[in-house]
């Protein structure tokens, strides 16, 4: 893994977004979807021919999973 995500949360004091931190993903981080709870995000993975399952309140990988050539586009279907 050598992909990185960057996530931010609103500081309403501030009243902007501020970066809250980063977590690793595989090379070649390149799109992100999220489930409709918001609970899941997908993350494709150029690089390393992957797409990675994020928990979004850990900010940890769960899952990697293989798929073909350089993944580019998520669609989650309802």
């Amino acid at each position: 893994m050598n992909g990185k995500v960057h996530y931010w949360t609103w500081d309403n004091a501030m009243s902007m977004w501020m970066h809250a931190g980063v977590f690793n993903t595989g090379a070649g981080a390149h799109a992100i979807v999220f489930t409709q709870d918001g609970n899941t995000a997908y993350v494709t993975n150029q690089e390393s021919n992957t797409v990675s399952v994020i928990n979004v309140s850990s900010h940890a990988v769960t899952k990697t999973l293989n798929v073909g050539k350089k993944p580019n586009g998520l669609v989650i279907k309802m």
